[in-house]
């Protein structure tokens, strides 16, 4: 009987934690929520994504990163993708240059387009925009304690806007565990 309360609870939990749209809705978004442990992170993704741990180079700031990829028009050639990286350093500047060092070595032909100025008198995470010649991208970069969360969201181009109201579902989902 137990187990029947526990799952319940885990049910109810799931959904109250759903990534909501800007209009307190859940839009269409057919979701599962992940929980990872060593990173100490939660985060509700489209269900049909599939997930996989990944080695950062070796010269990361980060140990592991999880990867999620999801078909778009389901053209394996033409994924949305996801990955989240715990990375070390306390200064919060000199952790993004390295973080972004490691992003552009780890994909080729990277350039960044638009970052927004980093404030120590706000809260907002580092926002960056980029592409290489086939793919855009945003990173963003949340505080944590000794460091910070990397989430880095892409599309090839052409379907980067039609992707970014469900990049901000999964990012307002995002929370740091305890």
């Amino acid at each position: 009987m137990r187990w029947i309360y526990l799952a319940l609870f885990l049910v109810l939990f799931a959904a109250g934690c759903a990534p909501k749209m800007t209009d307190g809705t859940t839009g269409d978004l057919r979701k599962k929520l992940y929980y990872d442990a060593n990173l100490a992170f939660s985060i509700a993704v489209p269900e049909d994504w599939e997930r996989k741990f990944i080695s950062p180079p070796r010269q990361s700031p980060a140990r592991y990163a999880v990867h999620w990829q999801g078909d778009i028009e389901s053209r394996q050639s033409r994924l949305a993708e996801m990955n989240v990286a715990l990375l070390a350093g306390a200064d919060r500047d000199a952790m993004l240059r390295t973080s972004l060092a490691d992003f552009a070595e780890a994909h080729p032909g990277f350039e960044v387009t638009v970052q927004n100025e980093l404030d120590d008198q706000t809260d907002s995470p580092p926002d960056i925009l980029g592409r290489s010649s086939s793919r855009q991208y945003r990173i963003v970069h949340i505080p944590a304690p000794g460091g910070s969360y990397r989430i880095d969201f892409s599309t090839p181009k052409d379907d980067f806007s039609t992707y970014q109201p469900l990049f901000d579902l999964i990012l307002g989902s995002f929370q740091q565990l305890d």
